[in-house]
């Protein structure tokens, strides 16, 4: 796994430079992914007991979130996200929008 730091620099920050000149849908969801995905990173570095990583990130997620309305949201709008594409493949015919 890429360290924090080099996630923020090789990952996060061209992904946040490319929404600030083109904010299209597509990279609004890039930059939604890839900062929930940086959280992940700073909570893994320098975690040594890969048993427990998963726990633990959801642990640093939830104290992120309990002071950081604003993470809050992009964590919900990342997980809500990630459900929907997991629902399209697990159910192909389902396209996850309603006819009017």
């Amino acid at each position: 796994m890429l360290s924090a730091k080099h996630f923020r620099q090789e990952i996060l920050l061209p992904i946040l430079e490319r929404f600030s000149s083109d904010q299209s849908e597509a990279n609004a969801f890039c930059v939604i992914w890839a900062i929930d995905s940086y959280a992940t990173h700073i909570a893994f570095d320098g975690v040594a007991t890969p048993a427990k990583l998963d726990a633990y990130e959801v642990s640093f997620k939830n104290i992120v979130s309990y002071t950081s309305w604003q993470f809050r949201v992009i964590r919900e709008a990342s997980n809500a996200t990630k459900h929907a594409i997991h629902r399209v493949l697990e159910h192909p015919t389902f396209d996850g929008l309603t006819s009017d």
